[in-house]
């Protein structure tokens, strides 16, 4: 990581794929917490079927 202050400096290509990689890093972090959520509710939903089985 490269951090340059009062710079003028243009991104570079680097720069650019530095933060696409982590844009996308942070997507699919944000998209796996959606999805454990569900799974969460489903599995909870699961729990209380079973429980009124027995």
């Amino acid at each position: 990581m490269m951090i340059a202050c009062n710079s003028s400096r243009k991104p570079t290509t680097t720069d650019k794929l530095i933060q696409k990689s982590q844009e996308i890093l942070d997507e699919g972090v944000d998209k796996g917490k959606e999805l454990l959520g569900e799974g969460e509710e489903l599995l909870d939903e699961g729990v209380e079927k079973i429980k009124e089985l027995f």
